[in-house]
């Protein structure tokens, strides 16, 4: 039997897998993610990220069948879907979700709407009795399809609209409470295991609930058990425990608490997820407390789902359908991504000294390229802003894990008749060399190309130094197998520092053109005013022997089939019409 429903926004999770979709969210109005008419449906339609079906007034057994698939039973515990009807229907007939084994036969689970015109979240139990026929198949094994029934002969034309529909799985087990004993749920706070006992007067769902016999409204005690998969979860995932809750008024005080809370620890720090909200008592509300992970994998020792309360001295409330949900961090798509780069002549008189000493004052004019955490990903770029950076790192969360301190680098770079000036000065927090070459440490790198649809490495320089070597003398290279193998290093001037106290660290190069004539199919060098060759700058950081942050102004690597981006080379006074000037 069901319970009043409370309208709660849950995020919607999409997983794929060798047993297909477990989700459906409609965000896109050109599809309908698979759900199609099943009877006496007059139309449905993907509309604003919602599934939307008009049903004619009178109608008897109108449904919507869900998508053709193969799901695991016994792995799956329930479903629940965010639904909104139109009309009236409380108490109406009808509605069910029916589920199709693959060996045949059937079963469903009656589910009520008491909120009409408002979002109800339907949870349905899999691990409870099913109806539907006189002798129905219990859900388990090969899952191939769900259908979802509306109530039969309403008077009306109504509208149902569904935002999404999920399965729930097996994050945390005992879910409902059905059958004896608490595993594998185990006490936290105070008092003992006997203060949570199985109610069979007080259900949200199925047979039973959970109660919690208060220990005084001073002392916390609760429930805990870890998440399944829990410690491979990526940092940024969103996990989120939501149940139903049902609290007497005289169970409750003016210091009572309910904080059913995710946990998540790296062995000195806890990260929780906020305190519950309780504005209902005397009824079933269901609720919900999501947290971020903001630790890695590798950090984090503990997950668990806690079921903390504060109530009265013998006092007892009540929960119920208690599950995790989780969704993965998601990676926004960038719009119109790109990352192109000016080169600024000398103006007249100005002069460069490679002597490593790096600065804005020397390099004046240039129009800086900054690298760090917050110029990395999705922000428009500040001379072109028609184009939003995309750089490349080897793990999405290193952004949020890199601060200022330990990477946050400045290019230059500017260009005269006869050389080509790059330079970079970076606030670091460990300079660190791991070798034997030079891309193997804290360095500078670029990548020249005739123009920015060369996409193989036999076409392109990668100029890379390194501030200290292995006997702590600048190190130098540009040709790593398969590249441009004219040796333009030789020919060049470089230098670089190492700030023996803060490991900040600069580097500078000045290559002549002719170094770089006669590799490309058309010789581009030297260049002249509003000229574009191929570029991309890559910024690494090694901490303490490992590569901690990479990044490139390009998708991907740029041997890796991506290309390069633009390098377009212009005097103080140039006017380009496709881009802007600052």
């Amino acid at each position: 039997m069901w319970r009043k429903l409370v309208c709660l926004m849950i995020l919607c999770l999409a997983v794929s897998g060798a047993l297909g979709v477990r989700a459906w969210s409609f965000e896109f109005n050109e599809g309908m993610d698979g759900w199609t008419t099943g009877n006496r449906i007059e139309s449905i339609e993907a509309q604003d990220g919602n599934l939307v079906i008009q049903i004619a007034a009178n109608s008897a057994d109108p449904f919507v069948n869900g998508p053709q698939g193969s799901w695991d039973g016994d792995a799956i515990t329930g479903v629940e879907f965010r639904i909104r009807f139109s009309a009236d229907t409380t108490g109406v007939g009808g509605p069910a979700l029916y589920y199709f084994p693959a060996a045949g036969q059937h079963g469903s689970f009656g589910y009520e709407i008491f909120e009409p015109g408002e979002w109800n979240i339907v949870y349905i139990d899999f691990l409870g009795d099913p109806q539907g026929g006189d002798s129905p198949m219990p859900w388990g094994g090969e899952i191939s399809r769900i259908r979802i029934d509306f109530p039969d002969n309403i008077p009306e034309d109504y509208t149902v609209e569904i935002d999404w529909v999920r399965f729930v799985d097996d994050r945390i087990l005992q879910n409902n409470f059905e059958y004896p004993g608490l595993q594998p749920w185990e006490l936290e706070g105070q008092g003992d295991i006997n203060a949570f006992t199985e109610s069979l007067d007080e259900y949200f769902s199925g047979v039973a609930s959970m109660g919690a016999t208060g220990l005084g409204s001073d002392k916390y005690h609760a429930l805990s058990q870890d998440i399944v998969g829990g410690l491979e979860l990526e940092k940024g995932t969103l996990v989120s425990v939501v149940g139903a809750v049902k609290i007497p008024a005289d169970s409750w005080d003016a210091n009572s608490d309910l904080w059913f809370r995710i946990r998540e620890f790296d062995g000195s720090a806890e990260n929780l997820s906020p305190n519950t909200p309780v504005t209902v008592f005397d009824e079933w509300f269901q609720f919900q407390s999501t947290l971020e992970l903001k630790y890695e994998p590798a950090q984090r020792s503990e997950l668990k789902v806690q079921l903390y309360s504060k109530n009265p001295e013998g006092k007892v409330f009540f929960f119920d359908d208690i599950f995790v949900d989780i969704k993965m961090p998601e990676e926004i798509p960038i719009e119109n991504p790109g990352w192109p780069v000016n080169a600024m002549k000398l103006s007249a008189g100005q002069s460069i000294v490679i002597d490593g000493d790096v600065s804005a004052t020397e390099y004046e004019g240039a129009q800086v390229l900054v690298m760090n955490r917050d110029t990395v990903r999705g922000i428009a770029d500040p001379f072109f802003p028609q184009f939003n950076h995309n750089g490349n790192l080897t793990n999405l969360n290193m952004i949020d894990n890199t601060s200022l301190e330990d990477f946050n680098a400045s290019y230059y770079f500017m260009w005269d008749d006869e050389y080509f000036y790059a330079a970079v000065s970076a606030q670091d927090d460990n300079y660190s060399f791991v070798g034997p070459d030079p891309n193997g440490s804290d360095t500078l790198q670029f990548v020249f190309a005739e123009n920015p649809s060369i996409k193989q490495a036999g076409s392109m320089y990668i100029p890379t130094i390194a501030p200290a070597g292995p006997d702590g003398t600048i190190l130098a290279k540009n040709d790593f197998g398969g590249w441009l193998t004219t040796e333009i290093m030789g020919q060049s001037e470089f230098a670089g520092k190492i700030d023996a106290d803060t490991s900040d660290w600069m580097v500078e190069i000045k290559i002549p053109w002719s170094a770089m004539q006669g590799d490309f199919a058309n010789d581009v060098f030297p260049p002249h005013t509003g000229d574009e060759v191929g570029f991309a700058v890559l910024a690494i950081d090694y901490d303490n022997g490992a590569l901690e942050w990479f990044s490139c102004n390009n998708p991907t690597f740029p041997w890796e089939s991506q290309g390069v981006e633009s390098m377009f080379f212009i005097e103080a006074d140039t006017n380009i019409s496709e881009w802007a000037l600052y």
